[in-house]
């Protein structure tokens, strides 16, 4: 177990650290879904962090051992106006959670995932809300584990390209 003195879970603005950690996420969802995700490029996707952050309603959060980056979490506030067919809704999306694999299963990710939860609920957020790919069962688990649930699934069908 980690000594919890040495962790620090902070707000953050540093697209430059955000990008170089979220390297071994992309690559891990590139390798499992190709023809979705591309492979990490830290230049391209500092400017695509720097630009989120730049958003009022787009919020990060790393997590530091010993004053070293090992993990964080984005996130942003998204609200759906009232229709004819749903409520309003108003939740603070996680958007994209990783730890370095030393850092696993040491109550980082929770603490994470408590800094989201404090944030909303500042916000006046009742719902926190979240997706992750079918081959990516440990990030399943670990959502079930800090009390996520199942409420939606989605669903794709792949057409052949016609000759």
């Amino acid at each position: 177990m980690l000594k919890m003195e040495s962790l620090k879970i902070t707000p953050t603005h540093d697209y430059k650290t955000l990008a170089r950690l979220n390297a071994p996420l992309q690559n891990l969802h590139a390798q499992l879904y190709p023809k979705v995700f591309k492979s990490h490029n830290l230049e391209a996707t500092e400017r695509e962090l720097e630009q989120f952050l730049s958003q009022y309603h787009w919020f990060a959060f790393m997590a530091t051992w010993n004053e070293e980056a090992i993990g964080y979490l984005l996130c942003f506030i998204q609200q759906r106006s009232e229709t004819a067919f749903r409520f309003a809704q108003k939740n603070l999306y996680i958007d994209q959670i990783y730890v370095q694999e030393s850092f696993r299963r040491k109550q980082v990710g929770r603490k994470l995932m408590d800094s989201a939860i404090e944030l909303a609920r500042k916000e006046g957020i009742q719902s926190l809300q979240l997706n992750h790919w079918n081959l990516n069962e440990e990030a399943g688990r670990s959502f079930e584990k800090m009390g996520f649930h199942y409420y939606n699934r989605a669903m794709q069908m792949d057409l052949p390209l016609e000759v």
